[in-house]
């Protein structure tokens, strides 16, 4: 089994610049809007996308530089006192109970963020065109983008809180790529609010109706698995 640094195409001694810099370009190379949405793609990105988490995170990075120095193999748990023990292979029980920990507490609270972004465009684009330039309904937009950035930033959290099962994947490269997009389009409508300038929300409109088609690609993978 690949390290993660050998995921991420570097050395243990990479700084965070570094790492940061290798993870970006990796992504760009097997994005699934470049290489396809394969099976073989989505993990990659999994694997390049959990190599980053704990590379990028000091704390777990020095625990699995830890676990590399004292050649144990990633698969083994840690106990004191007692030394390294083999984790028991898992019960049927044990992988039902950690796909529906995911599900509730990953998934389901993504969605619901992902619904609270999406939705209400439609009725705030309508109501900011009776007049772009109006304070209050620019004002009253500019809010729903701040509602919009804290759902993102919540569901981004989330995401990263508890690792998916290897039999998700799919479903969690979906709301990643989802909320991906999602931050773009903030980001885009956002720049509108600054300049008035018709391509940037256009811009957003379009990467949000990306966003949703891969909540539902997510939904779809969902109810395949119910």
């Amino acid at each position: 089994m690949a390290t993660h640094y050998q995921t991420l195409q570097v050395t243990p001694r990479a700084t965070a610049s570094e790492i940061k810099r290798a993870y970006r370009e990796l992504a760009k190379q097997h994005h699934p809007d470049v290489q396809g949405s394969t099976t073989a793609t989505i993990d990659q990105m999994v694997a390049i996308n959990a190599a980053y988490e704990v590379l990028n995170d000091p704390g777990r990075k020095r625990d699995y530089d830890r676990s590399l120095q004292q050649s144990l193999p990633l698969n083994l748990e840690i106990k004191v006192g007692k030394g390294p023990s083999v984790k028991r292979p898992r019960e049927r029980g044990d992988v039902d109970s950690q796909m529906e920990q995911w599900l509730n507490g990953v998934y389901a609270p993504i969605n619901r963020a992902v619904t609270a972004i999406i939705k209400p465009f439609k009725g705030q684009v309508l109501a900011l065109s009776a007049d772009p330039f109006d304070d209050d309904l620019l004002g009253a937009f500019e809010a729903y983008l701040l509602d919009c950035q804290r759902h993102l930033k919540k569901a981004e959290k989330i995401l990263h809180s508890f690792p998916n099962p290897a039999n998700l994947a799919g479903i969690a490269a979906s709301l990643y790529h989802c909320l991906n997009r999602l931050s773009d389009a903030i980001e885009e409508l956002t720049r509108y609010t600054t300049c008035y300038n018709d391509e940037y929300l256009s811009s957003g409109q379009e990467l949000l109706k990306i966003a949703a088609e891969l909540q539902k690609d997510a939904k779809r993978q969902f109810k395949m698995m119910s």
